[in-house]
């Protein structure tokens, strides 16, 4: 019988690890989603204000061929670098449905049936 309660409660120290590890994984999908979000918010904003000026820019009249050139130039590294943000921010965050996934597993994971029993019921 000693052997049955050490088993139980090296099976109830395996679920509790389990559900720390998941919970561990939820928050730190979470946090990546939070920082994507706001990098999203502030860098890509800025990218796209950064883009519209220049374009804006290279539309004065009279504007020096060479300043046309390079603004021009400018505006693509813009363009490049809002895709490279776009596409690193999407790298950062896994799929959502692994983080729901993950999630249900942390909150609907029943006791095991070879937990003891609570002393508490």
């Amino acid at each position: 019988q000693a052997l049955e309660r050490m088993a139980a409660r090296m099976a109830t120290a395996q679920i509790v690890a389990e559900r720390t590890q998941h919970a561990a994984d939820v928050a730190a999908h979470e946090e990546r989603r939070r920082l994507a979000l706001e990098l999203h918010d502030s860098v890509g904003a800025m990218l796209f204000t950064l883009g519209a000026g220049i374009r804006s820019l290279s539309t004065i009249p009279g504007l020096d061929q060479d300043v046309r050139t390079r603004l021009s130039t400018i505006e693509q590294q813009a363009a490049e670098t809002t895709a490279a943000l776009r596409d690193s921010l999407r790298s950062s965050v896994p799929h959502p449905s692994r983080s729901r996934s993950a999630w249900r597993c942390v909150n609907t994971a029943g006791p095991s049936p070879t937990a003891p029993p609570s002393p508490h019921r």
